[in-house]
């Protein structure tokens, strides 16, 4: 990997972290581990979350981090099944449980989503694709160059 940081391998390593848990209802659950399945769906929400802010005349940088948690929310209302998928699957609980008012009201998505973007799945993921992002112009480059 060069010179580029791996966060797998460093001691500040948000894969080694704990996983975020978030009280709703005088209730406390742990986020899971997120794995190669929950890449595809939260690319989704995020893609969603991007396209809608353009319509609206906004922009997002999906490689920065901090807007990722922008960008779901901007997504939610587009992509329902998925979300509450995604939300169920990572506290742990069945789409029907969480749209149970009585045990997850509203706002509680929020709380998860919260707890998501700090996830440090979720932060190791994006680290390591801004770094493939940023690398990507340099190897069209280089692809393009004669053999010799």
């Amino acid at each position: 990997m060069s010179n580029d940081v791996n966060p797998h391998t460093t001691g500040d390593d948000p894969v080694l972290g704990s996983a975020p848990t978030i009280t709703i209802n005088e209730k406390t659950y742990q986020l899971r581990r997120l794995g190669i399945k929950d890449t595809f769906a939260i690319a989704r929400i995020v893609s969603i979350g991007a396209a809608t802010l353009s319509r609206s005349g906004q922009q997002a940088d999906m490689n920065d981090p901090a807007q990722i948690g922008t960008l779901l929310l901007a997504g939610m209302m587009s992509a329902e099944k998925i979300v509450l998928e995604l939300l169920a699957g990572i506290v742990g609980v069945t789409p029907a449980e969480l749209q149970d008012p009585d045990v997850f009201p509203m706002g509680s998505e929020i709380d998860i989503i919260e707890a998501l973007v700090e996830h440090q799945d979720v932060k190791a993921f994006f680290v390591r694709a801004s770094v493939l992002m940023r690398k990507l112009p340099e190897m069209q480059t280089r692809s393009q160059e004669a053999s010799t």
